[in-house]
């Protein structure tokens, strides 16, 4: 299939994770995860997860760049919310209790002493789909035994005063089939009064043993986590901070399957971000990169992260958060990549003198000043290419750059102000 170049696709299969196969492969890729261009093109992808069917990406899917699955369940989780210890064979636990990987159906589960089983119910218990096999037997048996008898009293009339010889053999057989038909007749009878009385036995048996059924479901038990969420993003809008902060790492603890934890591990860090709490806001941004990535908000975290970063002196940290970016967002988040990348690599050269540090931060500059001619800062982007050639004596490119600056069709103060810099 043909993709763009920079190319990506997200995939989200939340709350389930699973694994991602490219042709077959295991990638070690955990959903939610980025795939980008070169794992896409001409690539079987599979998502699998134990439990549940594999599904493959179709054309439609990747070109589509964000595709959240569904996935189909071949076996389910059942929920306990008492909270009690249980025992499941020789395991003990403590509820809350999901037992997984159960095929779908209606199931016993007896709790007697503390130990919890499971069964998979049946029609019949085992002795009752014995008795059934028996009279289903009996009862052929007792047809068999009519048809031969109305056979041989058959012959008997046709043979009367015609050969005595077989008259006296089929009325001889006659009497002898009648016995065992009507034996025949008597067992399926007692057989069907014994079944009939064991299946209401065992029906007011299991009604007095209180046995409990449940049809399994791949259903997590409801939370209470919407009303909190609603409430702490109401003090994130109102600049409570702190306690918007409080109630969602409450959420985090009480709720660990909720469906907002990707926003809350966001806002989360958003918040610290806002106070200044650099190192808290990094660490839940990392999570939310690793395991909860939002196509909406990752350009925007992976700019962010790499701030912090660069703050630090990281930059090699700070680049490679950079190199992750796909470009979801608009323009301006484009070119404040692209910006930060260039002014990380510039700091590398200054730190390291290399050559290579210095062409991508040439290079980098270069391109934003191609890519955006009307931005706010191109005189910024032209002082740090004037500064990278001066560093190095370059002075055929600093010619270069300045008849550019003089063709520039810009405001008069801008372009004075850029051929300031030579």
């Amino acid at each position: 299939m043909s993709l763009q170049a920079g190319g990506y696709l997200f995939i989200n299969t939340y709350p389930i994770r699973a694994k991602i196969l490219i042709d077959g492969i295991d990638t070690k890729i955990i959903t939610p995860c980025l795939l980008k261009n070169d794992q896409l093109i001409e690539k079987v992808i599979t998502i699998s997860k134990s439990g549940y069917k594999n599904y493959k990406l179709n054309n439609r899917d990747i070109e589509s760049k964000n595709v959240t699955l569904t996935l189909i369940p071949t076996s389910f989780d059942i929920y306990f919310p008492e909270k009690n210890t249980y025992k499941i064979g020789s395991t003990q636990m403590k509820g809350p209790v999901f037992v997984s990987e159960l095929k779908p159906g209606t199931y016993e589960i007896d709790l007697l002493n503390d130990k919890m089983t499971f069964s998979k119910t049946n029609n019949f218990l085992p002795f009752e789909a014995s008795l059934g096999t028996a009279i289903a037997l009996s009862f052929a048996s007792m047809i068999s035994t009519i048809v031969i008898s109305e056979y041989c009293a058959n012959q008997a009339y046709l043979a009367k005063g015609i050969n005595q010889a077989d008259y006296d053999f089929y009325a001889r057989s006659t009497a002898n089939v009648d016995i065992a038909k009507f034996a025949s007749i008597a067992t399926t009878a007692a057989l069907g009064v014994a079944f009939s009385s064991i299946i209401a036995v065992d029906i007011a048996t299991r009604v007095n043993n209180r046995k409990k059924e449940y049809t399994l479901l791949n259903k997590s038990p409801s939370n209470q986590d919407d009303t909190l969420f609603l409430t702490a993003m109401q003090f994130t809008a109102s600049g409570e901070i702190e306690r918007s902060t409080q109630i969602m790492r409450t959420i985090i603890s009480l709720y660990p399957d909720s469906e907002h934890l990707p926003l809350i591990h966001y806002q989360i860090g958003q918040n610290y971000y806002i106070t200044g709490e650099l190192e808290k806001a990094r660490n839940y941004w990392e999570t939310f990169i690793q395991d909860y990535p939002i196509s909406s908000y990752y350009d925007y975290v992976l700019k962010n992260l790499a701030d912090i970063y660069f703050i630090e002196g990281n930059f090699d940290r700070a680049r490679f958060m950079l190199d992750k970016a796909v470009y979801t967002d608009n323009m301006l988040t484009k070119e404040s990549i692209i910006s930060l990348k260039s002014r990380i690599d510039y700091e590398k050269y200054l730190k390291n003198a290399s050559d290579e540090n210095m062409g991508l931060a040439e290079s980098g500059y270069k391109s934003l000043i191609e890519t955006f001619p009307n931005s706010e800062k191109l005189d910024t982007y032209y002082f740090m290419l004037v500064t990278l050639y001066k560093s190095k004596n370059l002075t055929d490119k600093l010619i270069t750059l300045k008849e550019e600056v003089n063709n520039l069709n810009i405001d008069k103060n801008l372009k004075e102000l850029t051929l300031s810099y030579f």
